[in-house]
């Protein structure tokens, strides 16, 4: 029996992709889009960050992999583009793209929000009692 040893292992086989730096831009659920989507000429709306504040060359760029610029973010580096998941590779292989990412549905809950500004603390402080105990620490409560 031959041992395998897994440095041997294609990634070509494990993933049914050739890795290269154009991976390194593009999050693993983008790439899983890529790989088993059937439909590549289905447009998706994907946040592309470059390497410098981008202007018309970069969206000339975006265009030439068959992608529509919708809007270019002020804080960031990046500009929000519906494309082609057939494009993708391409667009992440140049060099002024850093990272590619779908654009996520983000939400928020309060319990996360309420212990981001520890909401918790805030009450107990408003209410006098600010130690770790269960005992109000109320001026009236003196003993």
């Amino acid at each position: 029996m031959t041992r395998v040893e897994a440095s041997q292992v294609s990634p070509v086989a494990v993933e049914g992709h050739k890795p290269d730096a154009k991976d390194s831009k593009i999050p693993s659920d983008l790439r899983s889009l890529i790989d088993t989507n059937q439909d590549r000429t289905r447009l998706h709306d994907v946040i592309v960050q470059m390497s410098e504040r981008p202007g018309g060359a970069h969206r000339d760029m975006v265009k030439r992999h068959g992608g529509t610029t919708n809007h270019q973010f002020q804080s960031i580096d990046a500009l929000f583009v519906r494309m082609p998941l057939a494009g993708v590779d391409a667009l992440a292989a140049e060099r002024r793209v850093v990272f590619i990412t779908p654009d996520r549905k983000v939400r928020r809950t309060m319990a996360a929000t309420a212990k981001l500004v520890g909401v918790d603390q805030l009450q107990k402080s408003a209410s006098g009692d600010d130690d770790d105990d269960d005992d109000d620490d109320d001026d009236n409560n003196n003993g």
